[in-house]
Order: C-alpha cells, then structure tokens, then sequence
C-alpha cells in the first residue's frame, strides 16, 4: 500500500514572525524597564533570627551557617539590583521633571508650540 507523503510547511513564516515577536519585544523592553516598580528583597531570615540546631550535631550549626552565608550572597545580589533599578527610576523622574519645567517655561513666555516632551 502506497502512502501520501504530504510536504512538511516552510519553516520561513515561522521563522519571520519569530523575528518580528522579537523586534517588537526588543522596542517594548527599554520603556517597560524605565517605569518598572522596584521591589526591595526579603531579607533573609537568618539576619534576625539564629535557625535552631542540635546542639549535639556540631555540624548542624556548621550547615546553619553556611545557608545564611548562601543567603546573605544571594541577598546582597537582589540589594544591588534593588539599588540599579531605584537609580534608573530617580533618572527617569528626573528627566520627566526637566521636561515638565522646559514645558512650563515654554507657556511662560507663550511660544505657539508647547509640547511637553520626554526624552525616553
């Protein structure tokens, strides 16, 4: 018995609306990062409170300290990223604040095309 051998879709549809899925994100990603709510990091548990161990276990208290240790370094990563992004948002208010005063100059001495622009 002869089977129908159907031909398999070109990839090239696929592949160019994947690139323009991409473009598309690529144009959206530097505004959406701009106006990103900061979310501070949970500091880790270990800061304030000493998990409790086995004192009999002397490695009980060693594997305690190496998590916080882990924890800390993971901590302090997220505080940095916490720190870059509050940065770009007080770099980005300010640039809306100079643009609004540009703006309010321009009213004030009544030019014809007052636009209020943003340089994002």
């Amino acid at each position: 018995m002869a089977r129908s051998i159907r031909p398999l879709p070109t990839l090239l549809p696929m592949l160019m609306a994947a690139s323009l899925g991409l473009a598309v994100a690529a144009a959206i990603v530097p505004a959406a990062v701009a106006q990103a709510l900061c979310s501070e990091p949970v500091e880790p548990i270990c800061a304030t409170t000493i998990p409790a161990t086995d004192p009999s276990a002397a490695t009980d208290a060693g594997v305690a300290r190496k998590r916080c240790l882990d924890d800390m370094d993971s901590y302090r990563a997220k505080l940095t990223e916490y720190r870059a992004c509050l940065q770009g948002s007080v770099a980005h208010a300010e640039r809306g604040l100079a643009a609004a005063a540009d703006f309010a100059r321009c009213l004030e001495d009544e030019k014809p095309e007052c636009r209020l622009g943003r340089a994002d």
